[in-house]
């Protein structure tokens, strides 16, 4: 393991999973209509002034109706409520595609339908896609509810220490995955990518012993020159490591402010749901989701709901054709 005063990546997401409890909760709820037409609502507590740090893209803009409510479980705060109706899902989507940075709160909704003569059946996701920023490496492994509670039996202890070994073999991924670019990137180094990959363990160790400096890069790229024993040392081209250790300092800060907040996602559909990964209320037409930050902290988090509804109209034309038809023999009979 890193020592205590060099776990400067990973010391503030640590902190917050270990310490940081679940304190505000999020409410989306949507109510489809049988064209695609729905109407999203969005509440969440605050104080006086406003929702104030909430991670969520909380719409302030004006075309949504503003609401403000007493919270009733606790008289000195309130309930912040955004309301809006769309006439189709692309709409709400170009207002959810804000910017490029992966590392928010980023999410995407689909709604489909196909008609069925005697049924319509209609199926909705939304994903919340995954703020891990390195998509080449593989994804943390995803803390259980127990452990980002801080729940810490000595059964979980051992959990926990798993999890975030893993976590931390993934930033040492990023930095790894850099260095082997920046060796192609300069021959200079007289590194092959191959030395660097028969040497990756190695290299894992070194860091792991030596991180004993505030300077994350610089003591990862020392660490290069201490195992790959370069003409140039690496710290040379510490410029080519700006965006990596760029991305680990707004991970880092982004896992600070989001894990405070859970979400609970409630969708109303047309007809009666017959099929969702739901984990929560599923009642006639009503399906919830409740999950909290770190569920798409390392992958992406769908739920889906299934739904059909009975076509008045074509059942009732279907039941006058075979009454008909039933007639009609009826009375081929009685001539005959």
């Amino acid at each position: 393991m890193l020592k205590s005063d060099a776990k400067i990546i990973l010391a503030a997401l640590f902190l917050a999973l270990m310490l940081g409890a679940n304190c505000r909760t999020v409410n989306i709820k949507t109510v489809f209509e049988s064209d695609g037409s729905f109407q999203r609502q969005i509440s969440a507590p605050g104080d006086s002034s406003g929702v104030g740090d909430l991670v969520y893209p909380f719409p302030h803009d004006d075309s949504w109706v503003l609401s403000k409510t007493v919270d009733e479980n606790d008289k000195q705060k309130f309930i912040y409520t955004a309301s809006k109706s769309f006439t189709d899902v692309n709409e709400l989507n170009k207002e959810l595609a804000r910017g490029n940075d992966s590392i928010r709160v980023n999410s995407r909704v689909k709604f489909d339908k196909k008609f069925r003569w005697f049924y319509t059946f209609y199926r909705y996701e939304e994903t919340f896609f995954a703020y891990f920023p390195f998509t080449s490496s593989p994804p943390p492994e995803t803390l259980t509810q127990e452990e980002s509670g801080g729940e810490t039996s000595a059964r979980d202890s051992a959990a926990i220490d798993e999890n975030f070994d893993a976590l931390e073999q993934h930033l040492f991924n990023a930095y790894y995955e850099n260095l082997l670019r920046v060796i192609e990137k300069h021959p200079q180094l007289h590194i092959s990518k191959s030395t660097a990959q028969s040497k990756r363990d190695s290299l894992l160790q070194a860091v792991d012993d030596g991180f004993d400096s505030e300077d994350v890069t610089a003591a990862f790229l020392s660490a290069c020159d201490r195992v790959l024993q370069p003409p140039i040392s690496f710290l040379n081209f510490r410029d080519d490591f700006a965006e990596v250790d760029e991305k680990i300092q707004k991970y880092i800060v982004f896992i600070e402010e989001i894990i405070g907040e859970d979400y609970r996602v409630e969708v109303v559909m047309p007809g009666r749901v017959i099929a969702t990964n739901a984990n929560n209320t599923i009642r006639d037409a009503n399906a919830a989701w409740e999950f909290d930050s770190d569920q798409f902290n390392a992958a992406d988090y769908t739920m889906w709901a299934e739904s059909q509804k009975l076509n008045v109209l074509p059942t009732l034309l279907t039941a006058l054709f075979i009454a008909a038809a039933l007639l009609l023999l009826a009375l081929a009979a009685r001539r005959a």
